[in-house]
């Protein structure tokens, strides 16, 4: 049985685009997380434990094979073995099931759960009539889903758009199968990004395994000249985002797409309506939407986001809604970390104010709502006159660092909890010196739980080590003596 009401139309997303690449991303402990996607040949067996990514690749393999509606008609799974091809038999099919449930009986395996608890390979159940796979939110405020289908008689397998509003209203629950399970996080590799005090910016690669892709490239070759003071980036699905202030404190957006091509530069202001003068910049991809924040030279904090079809807000004033941080503020860093189930994803904000003291808020994704300005020293411990932040997401946690005035580094985290590490002595934990003081800092958490730390040093060299699950640190390596020299460097970004 079917349900035509809800249906928007047919799309591909940017999500959509990666699974025909060969790789699919999905919510998991660390934001966004690129799995491989599971070839036909399934890992699973029949009634067992099967991983989200497999049973996608499981509901695109009827999409791929054009699979009819039929309540009677059985069709091959990828391994042969046959499931009724309607809308119960497709899910069936999908979580690799003995037989083909029906929308009545599918709640005997499943746990009911909440809309915005959804993850890819869910369920959406009217129980008395029909019921689709979910896939993910098609935007950040979960109020349009990618779901598969098999939609009614004289139509094919589908992957599609349904408004959430329509799914309440015409009683749809959420359903969890039991044995669904998580995939496992594969790391991704580092993106690096250097600005030079000429007003430069440089980008290079460190693979998984360590080593480096090569020598760092010139951006202004592949995205146009542009005479850049900050920049800020972060991953969106396969493409890392970037945005940059000029010197005259302009914004302006590039991105460097997963097949290695440069986007041309973007004027945000024109996108935005933004009139103030920018000073330093930060980014977060929250449910593969950018989030920018942006400190003025008025000391004022302002966010917005570009979605995924490439539209932009307006900024809007964060200290009208988290308050004041004692002062103006300064520097800025953003990253998005997951709810403790991993369902949702919020906004991390940390900023300095002119006296050097760092203070946090975040942007609640279930409403949009912003937490008042804390003092994270008040938490963690106190520290100098802080020169610059960073923060990344690790699973459920939010990591900081700090780069002190007197040029040395300090970590504390965030708990799921809201409590706080105290602060600890990053040099000293690694065990190798810097041959030069650190001065900016830059960090970038890794599905697996990894992270990895950025620093430029006050000689203008740029510097990596990592934080491992285990909470040991990588000694400090040289990064220019594995890539290229960009130049005298004087701010990093890391995504």
């Amino acid at each position: 049985m079917f349900s035509s009401a809800v249906r928007t139309g047919s799309t591909t997303s940017g999500l959509r685009r990666l699974m025909t690449a060969g790789l699919l991303t999905a919510v998991a402990a660390n934001g966004l997380t690129t799995f491989a996607a599971p070839q036909a040949g399934a890992a699973s067996s029949v009634d067992g434990p099967i991983t989200r990514s497999e049973v996608l690749a499981r509901a695109q393999y009827w999409v791929d094979k054009h699979v009819p509606y039929s309540q009677s008609v059985y069709a091959p799974d990828p391994q042969g073995r046959g499931y009724r091809s309607d809308c119960s038999g497709y899910v069936s099919m999908a979580w690799h099931l003995g037989t083909s449930l029906v929308t009545q009986t599918l709640p005997q395996v499943s746990t009911q759960i909440s809309y915005d608890d959804l993850l890819p390979g869910d369920a959406l159940d009217k129980e008395s009539e029909h019921v689709v796979l979910f896939d993910h939110w098609v935007d950040g405020a979960h109020t349009l889903a990618q779901v598969y289908t098999e939609p009614d008689f004289g139509q094919f397998a589908k992957h599609e758009n349904w408004t959430r509003s329509t799914l309440l209203s015409e009683g749809y629950h959420a359903y969890r199968y039991k044995k669904i399970v998580n995939d496992v996080a594969q790391p991704q590799p580092l993106q690096i990004g250097a600005i030079t005090g000429n007003g430069g910016l440089f980008h290079t690669i460190r693979n998984t395994d360590g080593t480096w892709a090569g020598g760092f490239g010139d951006v202004d070759t592949q995205a146009g000249p542009l005479d850049i003071v900050a920049a800020d980036g972060a991953l969106t699905g396969g493409d890392m985002q970037i945005v940059a202030i000029s010197r005259d404190g302009k914004l302006h957006h590039t991105a460097r797409l997963a097949n290695g091509n440069w986007l041309p530069w973007g004027d945000v202001n024109a996108q935005t309506g933004a009139s103030f003068t920018a000073a330093d910049v930060a980014v977060a991809s929250v449910d593969n939407e950018l989030n920018i924040v942006v400190t003025d030279t008025d000391g004022t904090v302002w966010h917005a986001i570009r979605h995924l079809d490439e539209s932009w807000t307006a900024f809007g004033n964060v200290n009208v809604e988290a308050g004041s941080a004692d002062g103006k503020a300064v520097k800025v860093s953003a990253t998005a970390v997951h709810s403790p189930s991993g369902s949702d994803t919020d906004l991390h904000v940390a900023v300095t104010n002119a006296d050097g003291k760092i203070w946090h808020t975040g942007r609640k994704h279930e409403d949009g709502t912003w937490l008042p300005f804390g003092d994270v020293e008040v938490q963690a411990g106190p520290l100098a006159k802080v020169a610059d932040i960073a923060i990344a997401g690790t699973g459920v946690d939010l990591q900081m660092l700090a780069v002190t005035a007197d040029g040395k580094i300090f970590h504390t985290g965030r708990k799921s909890d809201g409590t706080w590490l105290p602060f600890g002595d990053v040099i000293a934990a690694t065990g190798t010196p810097l041959a030069s003081n650190a001065v900016t800092i830059d960090a970038a958490g890794e599905p697996n739980g990894d992270l990895h730390v950025v620093i430029g040093t006050a000689d203008g060299k740029v510097v990596h080590t990592a934080r491992k699950t285990d909470a040991t640190w990588l000694p400090f390596g040289d990064v220019e003596s594995q890539t290229s020299n960009p130049g005298t460097v004087v701010n990093v970004t890391a995504a």
